[in-house]
């Protein structure tokens, strides 16, 4: 499957189906026409961000240890997108971390219309 010209493009790896779908519908109501693909591992991200030439945002449901060890910031990098952290936490704000956005769980739509306002300035849901 191709990927469009001009939408927004997320990926979101998450390993659960019921929030992957959920996380999915709500970027699509929040930016109605944008493109969503669900990766189920990390092996899956990898090779999603390997054949693309751009992303806005890539969504991963790990913990900010996690992602550092995952040695995706350089292909994130690359392909300009910002990520949105979806992780336990004992907070309940959206919060911009250098170039990553932390959106605790359980999250609801507004909070992830605001990470999308974070990683999208341009493009306000």
């Amino acid at each position: 499957m191709q990927w469009g010209k001009m939408q927004e493009r997320f990926v979101v790896f998450e390993r659960d189906t019921v929030i992957a779908e959920d996380v999915c519908e709500t970027l699509k109501s929040k930016l109605p026409g944008c493109e969503v693909r669900i990766a189920r591992s990390l092996a899956h991200v990898r090779g999603m961000l390997g054949s693309m030439d751009r992303l806005d945002a890539l969504l991963m449901a790990m913990s900010r240890v996690d992602y550092d060890a995952s040695g995706l910031e350089s292909e994130i990098a690359r392909l300009g997108a910002r990520v949105m952290l979806l992780h336990d936490s004992a907070g309940s704000s959206v919060r911009e971390e250098g170039a990553v956005i932390r959106v605790p769980r359980p999250y609801t739509s507004s909070m992830l219309g605001r990470a999308i306002a974070y990683a999208l300035p341009q493009r306000q849901p």
